[in-house]
């Protein structure tokens, strides 16, 4: 975000709050928000925080005034993308002739285009269809790449939107040192379901 779409970020929010806004203001809110893109989503999330009543506070009660931050800006437009992330039912049984880098990447960037709400691309929605054992045998190929050092990063993060392998982030935006309760159960499941078996096969 730049200096000048902080300013009109923060024109939207005077609608709401009658805040004063100049150029000090608007370097202020780019840097803070320098990763975040004034798009609709980042409009809406501004909307949403203004929509919802202030903690403890009561319908009409003109005494709880709601004063928004950057990080309240990251946080609602998360929860924004993270709802159209969750609707798309996302699931990337990958190519087999791809590198794990590549399913990596791929897999990115189907998330990306899911929280945009823009059209899944026709492998996507194939991959929907496919087969249980393909999903689990790519997942097998990543997964010691992956999981190495943190298998609690095997699975992506429903909370913060975060793909496998990514570290999870706050509402904030920063990166976090441990991943998200419920993302942490869906890799132990995940890790559980994908670990070797040795039985009489030897598979």
């Amino acid at each position: 975000m730049t200096p000048s779409e902080a300013l009109r970020l923060l024109a939207h929010a005077a609608a709401f709050d009658r805040r004063t806004v100049g150029e000090i203001e608007a370097r202020a809110w780019a840097a803070a928000l320098h990763d975040v893109p004034l798009d609709q989503d980042t409009l809406d999330a501004v909307a949403r925080f203004y929509g919802d009543l202030a903690p403890g506070a009561e319908p009409g009660d003109p005494t709880r005034r709601r004063w928004l931050e950057p990080h309240h800006v990251r946080y609602h437009r998360r929860r924004i993308r993270n709802a159209r992330i969750a609707a798309a039912n996302l699931a990337y049984s990958g190519d087999p002739d791809e590198t794990p880098r590549q399913a990596i990447a791929n897999q990115r960037a189907l998330t990306r285009a899911a929280a945009d709400g823009r059209p899944l691309p026709r492998a996507a929605l194939a991959a929907r269809t496919d087969t249980a054992a393909r999903s689990r045998a790519l997942l097998r190929t990543l997964l010691p790449q992956i999981t190495s050092r943190r298998p609690e990063l095997a699975a992506a993060c429903h909370h913060c939107a975060a793909a496998p392998g990514t570290p999870c982030r706050t509402g904030r935006g920063e990166l976090r040192r441990d991943a998200h309760p419920t993302r942490i159960d869906a890799s132990r499941r995940l890790n559980a379901a994908l670990a070797p078996r040795n039985g009489p096969d030897g598979g």
